[in-house]
């Protein structure tokens, strides 16, 4: 199976979803799953970019791939599945549009942890997420998330709160067990989920 997945890396505010996405991706190769790892077209990967991830993965992957918008639309099509790993900046109602008009087609999101708000442009981000994550999440297939508590409450609150109520009561939720609070993952929780993960693929791919 064919999996794209659409890493976030605008700047330094995504380092450690960076840093555990290739840690599963890496797993997921490991067990057969066919993976590529791009991310939006804000600049080419930096060279200590391509050093941590060559690092994190341990040398499988390399990150070069940075996509146009419109030229990542036309790739997602060829896969078997698209991966979203978030929260993310970037081409959301694009991605909501192809999601729209590929009903068929497995879409997958893993939620990490909420935006750290502590410039303005992290405000920024966080207002974007806010605004698309909860258009985005009733699309997927399978929501996954690395701590099932850390979905922000106010997403559960309000006009979203039957939304999101019956989002996480069906089967396309599950909470990817992590041991520690922060988002970097260790070694066998990265086995774990890749584990879990890999089931997920195969339940909606193959189905």
């Amino acid at each position: 199976m064919k999996v794209m997945h659409i890493i976030p890396s605008a700047f330094n505010y995504f380092n450690d979803i960076r840093e555990s996405a290739f840690g599963i991706i890496n797993k997921l190769d490991a067990a057969g799953a066919d993976c590529e790892a791009v991310t939006l077209g804000y600049s080419a990967p930096s060279r200590g970019m391509r050093a941590e991830v060559k690092k994190v993965s341990g040398g499988e992957l390399h990150f070069e791939k940075t996509e146009e918008i419109g030229d990542l639309m036309n790739l997602m099509s060829d896969f078997d599945a698209v991966h979203l790993h978030c929260p993310f900046f970037g081409a959301a109602g694009n991605i909501i549009s192809w999601k729209l008009s590929h009903k068929k087609k497995p879409f997958i999101i893993t939620y990490y942890r909420k935006i750290l708000v502590d410039d303005f442009f992290s405000f920024f981000i966080d207002l974007y997420n806010s605004y698309y994550l909860p258009r985005l999440f009733p699309l997927a297939d399978f929501l996954t998330c690395v701590n099932s508590d850390v979905l922000p409450k106010k997403w559960k609150r309000g006009r979203w709160q039957g939304k999101f109520n019956n989002l996480l009561d069906k089967s396309g939720f599950m909470p990817l067990t992590a041991s520690a609070d922060k988002v970097q993952l260790k070694a066998p929780e990265y086995e774990e989920i890749a584990a879990r993960i890999l089931l997920i693929y195969k339940r909606i791919i193959n189905h």
